[in-house]
């Protein structure tokens, strides 16, 4: 049976045979398409269910019971301990856990899942935001200028709140499947009619990744991402105060 190692709490985990990653499946301590493993001459870390490790535990014994069961670490492994030449070096912080033990061939992680998870993601929802304004304003301006000199204000009003409708349905649509990309439940888009939650949830769908519900990363661009919101938030409490304080001064002015 093959040797394997799996990414699990930011470590990596191994070696350990299949018997064991299928013991830590059973007991659902790890997940086929969320936890990643990596064995001897595999380029890049794959999750259990495309790197044919479920294949290899079903065509092996069974897991033993759960009742007992002791993650690998606990476990007496009658393999050799990996030499330092086979683990990834630790320079400063925390082990990369998706480096390979016998490389430095780093794990293709964003992509895998973004593939996994279902809906839209950041790039895809902030186009389809930006194009939904673009024809919302668009149409908006063609009412006004069709009625115009028409007189007809009650016909403006009902074209206004038709146009204002189909781009509500559209943001709906396009934040649930946002959501579902982050590995939340599409009911989650509820949470921006919530005051403050809003900002919350507006800033998973703006800036992290796919699966972030999962795994609580945040790759560079939604670093990049969450660093602008802050800014822009800033500069929008100072402006808010410099036009109250201002107003202050003004009803002071005899």
């Amino acid at each position: 049976m093959s040797e394997w190692f799996i990414a699990r709490d930011g470590s990596q985990e191994g070696p350990m045979t299949a018997a064991q990653v299928g013991a830590l499946l059973a007991n659902g301590e790890v997940k086929a398409n969320t936890t990643f493993a990596w064995k001897e001459g595999m380029a890049e870390w794959k999750s259990l269910a495309e790197a044919g490790l479920l294949k290899e535990i079903s065509m092996g014994s069974p897991p033993p019971a759960t009742g007992g069961l002791q993650t690998p670490s606990a476990v007496a492994n009658p393999q050799p301990t990996p030499t330092p030449a086979q683990v990834a070096p630790q320079s400063t912080g925390a082990l990369n856990p998706y480096a390979a033990p016998s490389s430095t061939i780093t794990a293709t992680r964003d992509s895998a899942q973004t593939l996994e998870y279902p809906g839209i993601g950041r790039l895809a929802y902030f186009l389809w935001q930006m194009g939904i304004s673009v024809i919302a304003y668009g149409l908006l301006f063609a009412v006004i200028l069709g009625s115009s000199g028409s007189g007809g204000s009650e016909g403006i009003a009902g074209l206004f709140i038709l146009v204002v409708m189909i781009v509500g349905v559209a943001a709906v649509f396009l934040g649930v499947k946002r959501v579902q990309n982050l590995g939340m439940s599409g009911w989650a888009i509820l949470w921006s009619l919530v005051p403050i939650i809003s900002v919350w949830i507006s800033w998973r769908m703006f800036a992290c990744p796919a699966g972030y519900h999962d795994h609580k990363q945040l790759d560079t661009a939604g670093k990049v991402l969450t660093g602008i919101l802050i800014v822009f938030f800033i500069l929008a409490v100072v402006a808010n105060v410099f036009v109250a304080v201002s107003g202050v001064e003004t009803s002071r002015t005899p």
